[in-house]
């Protein structure tokens, strides 16, 4: 016959106020739950599992799990094991908690499930899960959310705790190491990164070993299509470490395989549009840095690296057509390993590449040659700005300046950002100077003209050829100069007044001989003798017969200001074309006081106009002629 065991039993109201012993155990005929007793607590501590007789399919472990579940409309399907696992809820289903105050605050919410000392303790959410001590034990009022490890709902500057659809991978301090956000978002984090991709395979192919990310996207009819991809992979086919990785994207129509882009090959050199890295053509060759970009239709722009020594190639980018390299630019060492210089190289028809172009490493270009001397033909600039054109003999010309459409400026002269001077085109004529003062050259009349370069128009009866100053030698010419002598053009014509007449015959008894003064020193004996009148002499004269020698233009007077400076020694430089030169002084000279120096000399020189002057002697001799054969004429009448 079978022993019947039977536990002290009551309703819930009796056992809430039984005391049993350490150990005994009673049976709430009300829950249905087993109590265990310490001797001291009324009511002791449930522990019986059993139907809830307000619910269904419920399962309740710990002292007060599931304790408020409502009498009219209970819950079903929840298990709570723990002390006040669930304690709160009254009508939610299908929850689970497990852990002590796992889903504490749960009232109505359905579905979530909580492992772990306080998991979801605050949570009033549906369809959460939180699996550790405090997980997600700070989130109120969120949704659909999944954490795993200790995150709490707001550390690590992530703050879930009203948010839906979250997923959280925490440490056991809480902190946040992988979330996925509502939208899909993905974020890993840790004082150090790194997400792995193993292949297990044990192989050693070319190509093998490999692992792939994929993205992919849906397409307007909800279509599913293949974006790109990126793959590691083994290279080489050795047993050993190499890799490579392949970039992929789809061009519209690959399907589910999409085409190479780029491939890092485990020399880091790099290929762009291009499954297979061709270094051949590379300054250093295999082994070298490069980067390969390469086009469907065969054309390939190359970029390489080469640790070279002194004066070899460091790196170089090279185009190329069907294979050839047609064109390059390479950087080079340049005589020190500090120093480098680019250099720029063209391919003619049927020939080899041949540099044309380059950059020296003191910041000097260079086209049409290789050295900076300037004995060789090509083109010079300096990083100071100084520039050299050497042009070969024959037809080539040094420089060649084209203005197209109107007339106007070929070259602008400057001097400290201010124009000196000008170069101008007139028609099919030239014409150069500065300002208002130039020189026009006329071909079509043979013939050079005073010009204005500002309006770019003659200018009449305005420009002088030297001054007093600044006087030209000698003027080489098969006629004399032709002088304006049109009536319609002068005003106050008379015949000599007597005092003219007079000053006139005292000056034509001047005329002496003499040398120069400069030609002496230059010449000694050999200078040549003279015949001519003093401007001064030729002064007083008029002064003499009352006359101011200042009115007539035969007599000339002009002074200036004059300055010494000293001009250091030049030393040769045979590259800038520079010979070298002494020390020396130079004079300076100005052409008003006001613009002359302290210290300056005044200096004035008197001059004549012979033709005038001989026209006015002429004039005066004429009129005396005159009047002597009329009174020979009165005389021989007597």
């Amino acid at each position: 016959m079978a022993i019947q065991v039977q536990l002290r039993r009551g309703t819930a109201a009796q056992n809430n106020a039984f005391t049993g012993a350490i150990g005994e155990l009673s049976f709430d005929t009300t829950a249905n739950q087993v109590r265990v007793h310490d001797g001291s607590t009324a009511g002791g501590f449930k522990i019986g599992v059993g139907d809830f007789p307000t619910g269904t399919n419920n399962v309740a472990l710990g002292n007060t799990a599931l304790d408020d579940l409502d009498g009219s409309s209970p819950g079903g399907s929840n298990t709570a094991v723990g002390h006040d696992a669930l304690t709160a809820n009254t009508t939610a289903s299908n929850n689970v908690a497990i852990g002590k105050d796992a889903l504490k605050a749960n009232t109505t919410a359905a579905s979530s499930t909580a492992v772990g000392h306080s998991a979801l303790a605050a949570n009033t959410g549906t369809l959460n899960t939180a699996l550790g001590k405090d997980a997600g034990s700070l989130i109120t009022s969120g949704t659909k959310n999944t954490i795993l490890g200790s995150f709490d709902g707001n550390q690590g500057g992530l703050d879930i705790r009203t948010s839906n659809s979250h997923i959280v991978l925490s440490d056991g301090d809480g902190n946040p190491r992988l979330i996925i956000d509502n939208n899909g978002n993905v974020d890993i984090g840790g004082e150090t990164t790194e997400l792995k991709l193993k292949n297990t395979t044990h192989e050693d192919t070319d190509g093998g070993r490999e692992s792939k990310i994929t993205f992919q996207g849906e397409q307007s009819g909800g279509e599913q299509s293949v974006l790109a991809q990126i793959q590691a992979q083994h290279q080489d086919g050795s047993d050993d470490q190499k890799g490579e990785l392949i970039f992929r994207t789809n061009d519209g129509s690959d399907g589910t395989s999409p085409t190479t882009a780029m491939v890092i090959d485990s020399a880091h050199n790099v290929g762009i549009g291009t499954a297979e890295i061709d270094v051949s053509t590379q300054a250093g060759g295999s082994g070298y840095r490069a980067l390969q970009i390469e086009s469907a239709e065969g054309g390939q722009l190359n970029f390489d690296h080469n640790d070279a020594g002194t004066g070899s190639t460091l790196g170089q980018i090279n185009f190329q057509r069907a294979g050839e390299v047609v064109a390059e630019i390479e950087g080079v060492t340049d005589g020190a390993t500090d120093n480098g210089r680019i250099a720029f190289r063209t391919q003619p028809n049927g020939g080899a590449l041949t540099e044309r172009m380059r950059l020296d490493h003191d910041g000097t270009f260079l086209v049409g040659r290789t050295t900076t001397s300037s004995a060789n033909a090509g083109f010079k600039v300096e990083p100071e700005g100084d520039t050299y054109i050497t042009a070969e003999g024959g037809d080539g010309r040094a420089l060649y300046l084209n203005r197209l459409s109107s007339d106007g400026i070929i070259l602008e002269l400057a001097k400290d950002d201010t124009t000196v001077g000008n170069l101008i085109s007139n028609s099919t004529n030239l014409a150069i100077g500065t300002g208002d003062t130039g020189l026009y050259f006329n071909a079509g009349s043979d013939a050079v003209h005073p010009w204005n370069i500002s309006s770019n128009a003659a200018r009449d009866d305005a420009i002088d050829l030297g001054r007093s100053s600044d006087r030209f030698d000698d003027i080489y010419a098969t006629n004399s100069s032709i002088q304006t002598s049109d009536e319609n053009e002068k005003q106050n014509i008379a015949s000599l007044t007597s005092a003219e007449i007079t000053a006139a015959t005292a000056i034509s008894k001047l005329f002496k001989t003499y040398k120069w003064k400069d030609k002496v020193a230059s010449k000694g004996n050999d200078a040549r003798t003279h015949t001519g009148v003093i401007a001064q002499q030729v002064q007083t004269a008029m002064s003499d017969a009352g006359l101011d020698a200042s009115k007539y233009a035969f007599w000339c007077s002009n002074t200036w200001w004059e300055k010494e400076v000293e001009v250091a020694a030049v030393e040769a430089n045979e590259e800038k074309l520079i010979k070298a030169q002494d020390a020396y002084t130079r004079t300076d000279t100005y052409y008003t006081k006001d613009e002359a120096p302290e210290g300056a000399t005044e200096r004035t020189r008197m001059g004549v106009r012979y033709p005038e002057l001989l026209a006015f002697i002429g004039a005066a001799t004429e009129q005396r002629l005159a009047s002597v054969e009329d009174r020979l004429t009165t005389l021989e009448a007597q």
